[in-house]
């Protein structure tokens, strides 16, 4: 074969391994319970915050972080017994979280993120404010925006968002994302990550994609009878798909997407590859 083609092979046993290993990602403390607060604790600066709760690291510039419980007032917990509240001042000075998971994403793979927000306007001037959600290989760095949700006034909304893995990520972020002058005071709780079905790989799968890096084109020679083929951008999302295709060496237009890195995800009945690819 053209030394210049990429070739995979996929088998079932590193997938069962996968399954059978327990090797799913979790957010270690979604729901913000492992903390020593010893009750309502309002405007805590950063490093403040992160001496008390574990596993989430609040690094925004408004460093004015609250954890709640059910005494406190406000809403009543969705999860548990404790959740934490961000605010945006007019300034433009937001707060910002990060949730450590236990492992890094898998490249490639798919991944389901649900979450509780409410929108408290109690206070002065308070407005529901866009939430931003992102993917970071770093504790205090937002990272990848997948994913923005409003709040609801004085109400618990369950927010949820797939997205594929672009990065071996390892924190889910959380920000304020209202524009400049705005103030705002969201709740957050309940935040659950859980991989998507996978597709078993029975066998080897073989699969030719030619050439990477490409400019209008790229080719995909296999046997398998394909099913479906998307092109997934940096962000997770799907800026592509082409429609069942089962000969044995397939074009794919790449004429229409910048240039950059995007991945592919091949899938038959049976088998699922997913791999990077350039366009220049």
């Amino acid at each position: 074969m053209n030394p210049a083609r990429t070739r995979f092979f996929f088998s079932i046993f590193s997938f069962l391994f996968f399954l059978l290993s327990g090797n799913a990602q979790s957010l270690l403390n979604g729901d913000f319970e492992k903390n020593t607060a010893d009750g309502c604790i309002y405007n805590l600066e950063n490093e403040d915050f992160n001496l008390i709760m574990e596993d989430v690291v609040a690094f925004g510039s408004n460093s004015e972080m609250d954890i709640h419980n059910d005494t406190c007032g406000y809403a009543d917990v969705i999860s548990n017994n404790w959740f934490v509240s961000l605010s945006q001042r007019p300034s433009g000075e937001i707060d910002q979280l990060s949730l450590r998971m236990d492992m890094p994403l898998t490249l490639g793979s798919s991944y389901r993120l649900t979450y509780f927000d409410w929108a408290e306007t109690s206070g002065l001037n308070n407005i529901p404010l866009p939430l931003e959600i992102g993917l970071s290989t770093d504790s205090m760095i937002f990272g990848t925006l997948i994913h923005t949700s409003m709040p609801v006034e004085y109400e618990w909304t369950q927010q949820s968002v797939e997205f594929m893995a672009t990065e071996a990520a390892q924190y889910i972020t959380i920000r304020m994302a209202g524009a400049s002058g705005l103030k705002g005071w969201t709740f957050v709780d309940g935040f659950e990550l859980s991989p998507l079905t996978a597709v078993a790989e029975v066998g080897e799968a073989e699969v030719a994609i030619y050439p990477n890096p490409a400019r209008d084109y790229i080719f995909i020679e296999t046997d398998l009878d394909l099913k479906s083929i998307r092109i997934i951008n940096a962000m997770g999302q799907e800026v592509k798909s082409f429609p069942h295709l089962d000969v044995f060496r397939n074009k794919l237009d790449l004429s229409g997407l910048g240039a950059g890195v995007y991945f592919l995800e091949i899938i038959n009945e049976k088998n699922r590859v997913v791999r990077k690819i350039e366009k220049l």
